[in-house]
């Protein structure tokens, strides 16, 4: 069955939009966020090279951006209080200085993994948004995306834990997500506006029952 769904932005994911993304970005720097996109894991507490940086992260939360020079951290995913020794993800991840990064925790709790993700946040073609669409629901299966209503899609097979960008016109768009393989309506969203010169994450998320649904993320505002 079709179901209406809001695109939500959050508070904390508005803090995610501000320009200090392309303020911290440098040279010398790299500029990381995280997002938590595990269903029924708990709370959580992100370390880098064995210091607390994230408290009590909720489900779905995106953290504001973190400065740090390009290298190769250690990170680690722990229970809120636990501590870094109860990691349940410890990853080793290279951080390119000048390029941005969405660091995602996904997958169910008993298989949790750690997901860098190069951010695209260069300016998108004049009078368009830049859309990246990032598979985080275990249940859902491969899906499209598409335009309400129209049935050229706007980007096929996305299976768990791909994430592709798409250019779109900017302007106001309600997207239906489908089944890759049946065919079946999942879901169509409420209308969301498409700022030009922004780029967005839209995470398919959800869990449980098998029906997703849609987070909007701004990554970029211009």
């Amino acid at each position: 069955m079709r179901r209406l769904l809001a695109i939500f932005a959050t508070v904390l994911t508005v803090l995610a939009l501000l320009p200090a993304a392309s303020q911290a970005q440098s040279q010398q720097t790299t500029s990381v966020r995280v997002m938590h996109a595990s269903p029924d894991a708990p709370n959580v507490d992100v370390f880098v090279n064995d210091e607390l940086v994230l408290g009590d992260v909720p489900y779905f939360t995106v953290s504001e951006q973190l400065a740090l020079p390009g290298g190769l951290y250690r990170i680690q995913v722990a229970p809120v209080g636990a501590g870094a020794e109860a990691a349940f993800l410890d990853s080793q991840v290279e951080l390119d200085a000048g390029k941005a990064y969405t660091i995602a925790v996904i997958g169910r709790a008993n298989a949790p993994i750690l997901l860098p993700l190069e951010d695209d946040l260069s300016a998108p073609p004049e009078g368009q948004a830049r859309v990246r669409v990032f598979h985080v629901s275990p249940d859902a299966g491969t899906v499209d995306l598409r335009v309400a209503d129209q049935e050229v899609p706007v980007l096929t097979d996305q299976g768990f834990a791909t994430a592709d960008y798409v250019n779109l016109p900017a302007g106001t768009w309600r997207f239906d997500l489908i089944n890759s393989a049946t065919d079946e309506d999942l879901l169509r969203t409420l209308p969301f506006r498409l700022e030009p010169g922004w780029t967005y994450t839209l995470a398919i998320t959800g869990a449980g029952s098998g029906d997703p649904w849609v987070q909007a993320v701004i990554d970029q505002v211009r």
